[in-house]
């Protein structure tokens, strides 16, 4: 027997447990859900669906794990009952920077650490391309757990193009635990995303990344497009894709509210003496980030989208004193820079890029081809949170940077060696200068973290 998931691709009835199909399988009615990862860009390119969700070293009350290949398969329902593997070993190690870090006396004091409320429906979600990447990803958490989450135990998600094996998920649970811990595979195996392309979309891809005849397309090739001066591998553009329009949607978040996004890249510099989320909860904020202006868009073609669903387009953006954000919408008169709110961190009301209108234009905005990367996520995720704020009661900011007045926060997360963006204080580049330049300053990260560090 065959059936058809909404991408329409068809899969053996004997194949429904092989790991790299795109079903969950719900082990509580131990039944099989299809699981859209929503519609593509327009009308003639097909849907994909979404990937497999993982996690390891976990029980669940009153349900039994159902082996997939070397892989288990769980709901999506948040448990607190992990429990974790113990093994661990060193990751490899990357060459220090000469960059030291200002000691922050907030650190010295254990006692004066704050509890904080865990609010519901709150998900610490990262992105990176397959398992061996696994070492970034526990320096990235290790330092955020034992600046915050250690204390709010939120549920951590790392979205990933290519499954992982079992091991590499066992060391991000050790990691993290007792936070639940939930790999989610993206989508589909690229050879099974070209594959259901029609042949003028596969023909135009070949052509953008420099396939010939006979070879196969990987997610490493580089590929351009006319109108860009973006050269990037086909990974990398599928990630401003993902970013951009799928996330919002996919199962394995569907059921948060609140999203605090790191790239695996970006590290927690300090204890966190106040709650983001409770800014971003109390405050009603649709976006609470960090860093802005992060580069700028000028692209007309954005402008004529927005038109297209919002009726007005946004021009410019600007930042008050209390780095809150508002637009000056085009007029026929003001030239288009639009400058952008930064990809690395940021907290996002899920609920919002969910609305229809917002998720109307973001499907636009991703294009009219698969794999595009004319445009960011970044300038993705800005628009309909300024578009959103513009609906609201006027006067009150829905679009709050987290250093300002208005959020009165100093989270110090470093992320291309700097804190909190462009013109911040320079940070070291590399992960080991930074546990380097804090181990002795910020009590208790030598005995959290120093088994990844070398």
């Amino acid at each position: 027997m065959k059936y058809t998931s909404s991408k329409g691709l068809l899969f053996n009835e004997q194949d429904k447990h092989n790991k790299d199909d795109l079903l969950i399988i719900s082990i509580a009615d131990n039944s099989t859900q299809q699981s859209p990862l929503g519609n593509m860009n327009n009308d003639n390119t097909k849907p994909i669906a979404d990937g497999i969700l993982t996690q390891e070293n976990v029980s669940v009350t009153g349900t039994s794990s159902v082996p997939v290949g070397d892989q288990v398969l769980l709901p999506v329902a948040p448990t607190n009952n992990a429990t974790t593997n113990t093994s661990s070993a060193p990751f490899p190690h990357e060459a220090s920077s000469n960059t030291t870090v200002k000691e922050d006396n907030n650190q010295r004091d254990n006692n004066s650490i704050p509890n904080f409320q865990r609010y519901e429906g709150v998900v610490i979600v990262t992105k990176v391309l397959k398992g061996e990447d696994t070492y970034r990803v526990s320096r990235m958490l290790c330092f955020l757990q034992h600046g915050y989450n250690d204390r709010t135990q939120y549920d951590i998600l790392v979205f990933t193009t290519m499954p992982w094996k079992k091991e590499e998920i066992a060391k991000v649970q050790e990691v993290v635990a007792p936070a639940k811990l939930t790999v989610a595979v993206e989508g589909p195996p690229l050879e099974e995303q070209v594959a259901a392309m029609t042949a003028e979309e596969k023909e135009f891809l070949y052509k953008r990344c420099g396939i010939g005849e006979g070879q196969n397309i990987t997610w490493y090739n580089y590929c351009t497009e006319e109108g860009s001066n973006n050269l990037s591998n086909l990974g990398y553009a599928w990630q401003a894709e993902f970013r951009s329009y799928h996330i919002w949607n996919h199962d394995a978040i569907k059921g948060y509210k609140y999203m605090m996004w790191f790239d695996s890249d970006s590290l927690v510099g300090r204890t966190w003496d106040k709650d983001p989320m409770q800014v971003m909860v109390e405050k009603d904020l649709v976006i609470l980030y960090a860093a802005f202006p992060y580069g700028s868009l000028r692209h007309p073609l954005v402008k004529e989208k927005m038109e297209k669903v919002y009726n007005k387009s946004i021009c410019s953006i600007f930042p008050t004193p209390e780095k809150t954000l508002y637009p000056r919408f085009c007029d026929g008169k003001l030239p288009m820079k639009m400058n952008q709110i930064g990809g690395y961190h940021h907290i996002t009301n899920l609920e919002v890029y969910r609305k229809p209108i917002h998720q109307k234009f973001l499907k636009d905005f991703v294009g009219d081809y698969r794999f595009s990367r004319l445009y960011d996520d970044q300038i993705a995720v800005t628009i309909p949170a300024i578009m959103e704020q513009d609906t609201r009661v006027p006067g009150i900011p829905r679009v709050v940077g987290e250093s300002g007045s208005f959020a009165d926060l100093n989270l110090r997360i470093a992320h291309h060696g700097r804190f909190g963006g462009k013109g911040g204080e320079l940070a070291p580049v590399r992960p080991d200068g930074m546990y380097n330049s804090l181990k002795d300053s910020w009590p208790g990260l030598a005995d959290r973290c120093g088994k990844y560090f070398k």
